[in-house]
């Protein structure tokens, strides 16, 4: 098993040079350098040649500009919004069906993905003995088994081979975030979470013993996995009180006292902050301290949650404020969906 492995990884290293040939060495004309950049990405094999890609787009780009001067056009533009691994295997079996197939791109296409999956596989497995370790269809039962649905999720973050540990360590905290919101939602008293709130914030394992015995089953899960993250998950299971109290007070928010809760309870600041810890030497303090002074610029699902029971959202704040039909935030969920592409 070792010795395949192995060879698989030696015969990946030689197609890798092949095709980093190929880039090097492209036709002249920009369509066909186009396409066969096209061919890498669908084949789920780019993020091996991410300085040849680039590098590739910059003379493209130059080129046309020096043709076309004044014409700025935007050459980075993704070619779908997918998640790269589902993509990558439903394109590597249309592609060998092509007849004008590369035969080196293809090798190296089923290779790595087979090489990848495995080591995803392993992941899961990992993943699986932590949930199973932990009990919770017994000390939680009311709660959601979405440890595959997470592990998906988190793969579509980062699949790559060096952030399987930063992709577990996400998957975990997605899992218990997930966990939170069931209890926030659905299970737990009003009184219950205030105690459960502020035990959080006491980030203290004596302060689960006035809790009921399924909370002090999750607050020491809490404790255990988030050691690291503690300030992160205050702000989380401050923003869900916050989010429960108005829900059973039956009461509208203004939107200034929305907004900062919103961002917290969507996990919009937990789960970017996590996927970070995990990528290693090249996340820097600055990036630390542009994700979390950015303000996320993000539209937020309104109907499903309102039907099953939830607190009001953005848009109800936003009328009930200022009594605007909703059609006039047509205009602004545009205008966030462009800011949150960067255009």
């Amino acid at each position: 098993m070792h010795s395949s492995h192995a060879q698989a990884k030696d015969q990946i290293e030689i197609l890798k040079g092949e095709v980093r040939k190929m880039l090097i060495h492209a036709v002249d004309k920009s369509s066909q350098k186009l396409n066969l950049i096209d061919q890498i990405q669908r084949l789920g094999i780019a993020y091996h040649f991410e300085i040849e890609i680039d590098q590739l787009f910059e003379k493209i780009h130059r080129s046309y500009f020096e043709f076309h001067y004044g014409n700025d056009d935007n050459l980075h533009t993704a070619i779908h919004k997918g998640m790269p691994r589902l993509e990558a295997r439903r394109y590597i079996p249309l592609y060998q069906e092509d007849p004008s197939h590369n035969e080196v791109l293809l090798s190296l296409a089923k290779l790595d993905f087979n090489l990848l999956q495995e080591q995803h596989q392993k992941e899961l497995g990992n993943l699986t003995r932590w949930w199973m370790d932990l009990d919770v269809e017994t000390k939680l039962p009311f709660a959601r088994d979405r440890l595959v649905e997470m592990y998906l999720w988190m793969s579509g973050v980062y699949f790559e081979p060096k952030y399987g540990v930063g992709r577990e360590m996400l998957t975990k905290v997605a899992i218990m975030v997930s966990i939170i919101d069931d209890i926030y939602d659905v299970y737990g008293t009003l009184e219950e979470l205030e105690l459960f709130k502020e035990a959080v914030e006491r980030w203290d394992i004596d302060a689960k013993d006035g809790l009921p015995e399924y909370l002090q089953a999750c607050y020491k899960i809490i404790l255990d996995l988030y050691d690291e993250i503690g300030y992160e998950m205050k702000n989380q299971v401050r923003a869900y009180f916050a989010e429960a109290k108005w829900f059973h007070q039956n009461r509208v928010s203004t939107m200034e006292e929305y907004m900062p809760i919103a961002l917290a309870t969507s996990a919009l600041e937990v789960l970017p902050v996590t996927s970070l810890l995990g990528m290693g030497d090249i996340v820097t303090k600055d990036v630390f301290d542009w994700l979390l002074d950015s303000d996320p610029k993000m539209a937020k699902a309104v109907k499903f949650e309102q039907e099953r029971g939830h607190g009001p959202t953005s848009v109800e704040c936003f009328v009930n404020n200022l009594e605007l039909p909703r059609k006039r935030l047509r205009r602004s969920s545009v205008t966030g969906g462009r800011r949150v592409e960067g255009h």
